[in-house]
């Protein structure tokens, strides 16, 4: 037992410096990234600055905190529960410096996620080294039962590792097209690989090795300590993975490149299954259907657009689609890639879809800038309830209205509905929940 203690405790020290090391390099890193500092002297000097003005240095203040009042309570008698708490107390502040804290601003089910997935790995990954120590050198009975409660522990962990991380593949990967077609989906996947593979260690110590402990203790300690090291080495990389992983933006907030020819039929469509598909299939506009994305886009048009095209011509595609054969061209129409930047092709796509929208009724709403009870806001803000919006200034409005008076709300709507931006001018507006217009009653004189 000695032996094992003294292992522990060399073990012990050499994370503890690695950690503290880690911890110096990461925040200097990042003092240089948030200042903008030069060189390594300029990142130094910055570091008073980060850890007084922003989160990312309270928390990594409180990171070295909870860390250093873990070491210091290692020596108290029957102490282990302390140091355990505090050092998992440094892992959930991790979770502030993640992705799913920067989107959600706080408590969510994906942060919550995010907790659970750190601690269930610290747990079981943190625990490999150890549970080798106590393999290699500790008495076999010792070794057995300790080895039969780390199954334990560690099945309950892979447990919240594997639900964890299906919430944040939901809310995170951006869906199929996140996946195969950014960098993000694949680390992601390079991740889930890993996982696995390890899972089918644990599942091989457990269900093969560990028995060997009892009927030929020599050779199973010899086969398992093996194996956990083995593991361990993986382990390693699936953290390195993780880490690299938690540096890229999420895939749901990419445009990835879809690498085949053909993709599944958006839903509630008729046809077949698979239709065919271009690179950029899976883009998201990044304008979100403005009202002065559509006004710009029909400016747009007219000049590069209506001399082939007399009216904007339908918009069945999904704006990916759109948005490749605007950038390429497409059955002898050349493309405006060479002339106009993303931004405004995105314009045109909206164009685009408002020009065609009163084919398709119900009609969807551009988002226009409002001001509601004395707050400066956006359509997009209110969604999920009905907003009776006025068009154009309106002193005397009523109480429960919403006034959209930039002159682009009256013309992008004008757009929407073929009425005459002038016949918009104070007129009444409802939109549902779901940001579709319902009514429009004309001004009242």
């Amino acid at each position: 037992m000695a032996a094992v203690r003294r292992d522990l405790r060399r073990l012990i020290a050499a994370s503890l410096g690695l950690a503290a090391l880690a911890w110096t390099l990461w925040v200097t890193v990042q003092a240089a990234e948030i200042t903008g500092a030069d060189g390594l002297d300029g990142a130094i000097a910055a570091l008073p600055t980060v850890f007084r003005h922003t989160a990312f240095g309270h928390r990594a203040l409180l990171q070295l905190a909870l860390l250093a009042g873990g070491t210091a309570t290692l020596p108290w008698r029957n102490g282990r529960i302390v140091p355990a708490m505090l050092a998992l107390g440094a892992v959930a502040v991790q979770a502030g410096h993640l992705h799913a804290w920067a989107m959600t601003g706080g408590a969510s089910l994906l942060t919550g996620s995010v907790l659970l997935h750190l601690w269930a790995a610290a747990i079981w990954l943190g625990g490999l080294l150890p549970l080798l120590i106590v393999v290699r050198a500790a008495p076999p009975d010792l070794a057995l039962g300790t080895v039969h409660r780390f199954s334990v522990r560690g099945a309950i962990c892979v447990g919240v590792l594997a639900l964890s991380a299906a919430i944040q593949s939901v809310q995170m990967l951006g869906g199929l097209a996140g996946i195969v077609g950014s960098f993000y989906g694949w680390v992601a996947m390079a991740k889930l690989g890993l996982f696995a593979v390890l899972l089918g260690f644990a599942w091989h110590n457990r269900q093969h090795l560990t028995p060997l402990l009892t009927s030929d203790p020599r050779a199973g300690r010899a086969a398992l300590a093996r194996s956990i090291a083995q593991e361990s080495a993986i382990g390693a990389v699936l953290l390195f993975v993780a880490a690299l992983l938690s540096l890229l933006p999420p895939g749901m907030h990419t445009q990835p490149v879809w690498p085949f020819t053909v993709q599944p039929r958006l839903p509630n469509t008729t046809g077949p299954f698979l239709i065919p598909a271009t690179p950029t299939s899976f883009y998201r506009s990044t304008t979100g259907y403005a009202a002065t994305a559509i006004v710009d886009g029909a400016a747009l048009f007219a000049r590069n657009c209506a001399s082939c095209h007399a009216a904007a011509p339908g918009t069945a595609r999904s704006d990916g689609d759109l948005f490749w054969l605007l950038s390429v061209g497409h059955a002898g129409a050349p493309g405006v890639a060479d002339r106009l930047d993303e931004d405004a092709r995105w314009s045109l796509i909206d164009f685009l879809h408002a020009d065609t929208a009163r084919m398709h009724p119900p009609m969807r709403a551009p988002d226009v800038d409002i001001q509601c009870d004395g707050h400066d806001a956006t359509l997009s803000d209110l969604r999920g309830r009905t907003v009776h919006l006025i068009l154009g200034p309106a002193p005397a409005a009523p109480a429960d209205a919403c006034i959209a008076a930039d002159p682009e709300a009256a013309a992008a709507i004008a757009i929407v509905t073929g009425m005459p931006a002038s016949s918009l001018l104070g007129a009444d507006l409802e939109i549902d929940a779901n940001g579709w217009l319902r009514t429009i009653l004309p001004p009242k004189h």
